[in-house]
């Protein structure tokens, strides 16, 4: 069982890292077409290609 677990942990690891990557790959997309096309809402406090 403790082997089943490790291998499970790995490949949930393995998964939240690619997924990371992608999601840093079209957040830096977003990014930079946000900043092409809208440079003045880019310029805006609390505006952007993704807003927290």
């Amino acid at each position: 069982m403790l082997t089943a677990t490790k291998h499970i942990l790995r490949s949930l690891a393995r998964r939240w890292q690619q997924l990371n990557n992608e999601i840093n790959t079209h957040e830096a997309i977003l990014a930079e077409l946000t900043d092409q096309f809208a440079p003045p809402l880019v310029a805006a406090f609390d505006v952007g290609a993704d807003t927290r």
